[in-house]
This record gives structure tokens, C-alpha cells and sequence, in this order.
């Protein structure tokens, strides 16, 4: 008896099956493959009576994904704004500024948008040389009256000690020496006793 009751129960799941798939056969066989396709975005329309394909086939995980999304962009993120520079970083702002009237500084600006891959790379070589730069930044940026880079400048702090910092800081220093680009590091102590002079001929004159 429980044998007949499990074989009877399987028949059910495979003719529920066998309804599915064949209900899917007859959707796939409604589109006229002999058309071509025109892409709109990421939607697939092959004609006015055919359903969208990218809607068809959407997996439920990126429709709950949107769903998620949606109901997040409702909402107030707990975010809040974040200083540009540290205190230190702001004594050193102020005395570049003093010392070099005549230039431009910008603190805390992309590697990423301060230096790109020569023309002439393979595709995968611009890429694996742009991803060991692309999330770093340098301290500050001088430039001159038109605009043109003069140097970068670094703070080395007390992180710059730990071995991840150290690492970072000699694939930084690779990518301006290989960029033509001067690069100027100070340590904190360095900072409490530097003139204007001392910057000057540190930035422009030894460029």
C-alpha cells in the first residue's frame, strides 16, 4: 500500500514537470528567431508581439535585488560628511600655501585621475597596471599658475610604519618615478621645522 501511494505521488511531481516543460517549449517556439534582434538598453525585442526576453528569463535574485534597491533609495543612509584633511594635514595646507603664493594646491586628489597607462598596452596590461594605482591618492598636488603638475606631496605618519602602508608607499613611489612625476615625502618631524625657503627649494627648484 505505501509502495502504490509513492508511485502515485512521483506521477504527480512528473506530470507537474512534464507540464512545465512543455508550457516553456511552446514559449520559446511563440518567437520569430528569423528576426533580428534590436538591442534597447538591457532589454532583447525581437517584435511588437513578442514578450521582452531580458524580462523572461530575469532570475529572481535580480528582481528582489531591484526590489531591495528600491525600498533603500527610500530610506536616509546613516551617513554623515567627512573632513577632507587631518590637523596635520591642514598645517601642512597652510604653510604651502604660504610659502608658494604663486601655485595651486589641492589636497587629497586620485591617483586614478592624476595619472594614466601610456598608449600602446595590450588591454589586459592597461588594466593591471591602472588596478595597483587606481584606488590610491596623494596627500596633496602643486601646480602652477596654468595648471600643470608640479609635484605630489605625502605625510608619513605613523601607519606609514605598518607593513601593508610600506608596501603601498613603494608601489606609489614606482608609479610617480615611471609617470616622470616628483614626489615629495615629509615625515611629521620634519614638518614643525620647515621654512617657506625650504619648501620652495623642495618643490620647485629640485622638481
Amino acid at each position: 500500500m505505501e509502495f502504490i501511494f509513492v508511485l502515485c505521488v512521483g506521477l504527480v511531481v512528473a506530470g507537474i514537470y512534464l507540464k512545465k516543460v512543455s508550457d516553456a517549449e511552446k514559449r520559446l517556439k511563440s518567437f520569430d528567431v528569423s528576426s533580428k534582434p534590436s538591442l534597447n538598453k538591457d532589454k532583447i525585442i525581437y517584435d511588437d508581439k513578442t514578450e521582452d526576453l531580458y524580462g523572461l528569463f530575469k532570475s529572481e535574485k535580480s528582481e528582489s535585488s531591484d526590489d531591495a534597491l528600491e525600498r533603500e533609495l527610500k530610506t536616509t543612509w546613516p551617513l554623515r560628511s567627512n573632513s577632507i584633511m587631518t590637523r596635520i594635514e591642514v598645517k601642512v595646507f597652510d604653510a604651502l600655501r604660504a610659502a608658494l603664493p604663486e601655485h595651486y594646491i589641492f589636497p587629497q586628489v586620485s591617483l586614478a585621475q592624476l595619472i594614466k597607462v601610456k598608449s600602446g598596452q595590450s588591454t589586459s596590461r592597461q588594466y593591471s597596471l591602472f588596478g595597483r594605482y587606481a584606488r590610491m591618492s596623494v596627500d596633496f598636488v602643486v601646480c602652477d599658475q596654468n595648471y600643470q603638475l608640479v609635484c605630489g606631496i605625502e605625510i608619513d605618519d605613523s601607519t606609514h610604519q605598518r607593513a601593508d602602508r610600506v608596501r603601498a608607499d613603494r608601489i606609489k613611489n614606482h608609479v610617480f618615478k615611471s609617470a616622470g612625476i616628483h614626489l615629495v615625502r615629509w615625515k611629521i618631524a620634519q614638518i614643525e621645522n620647515l621654512t617657506d625657503r625650504d619648501i620652495f627649494n623642495q618643490i620647485v627648484l629640485e622638481k
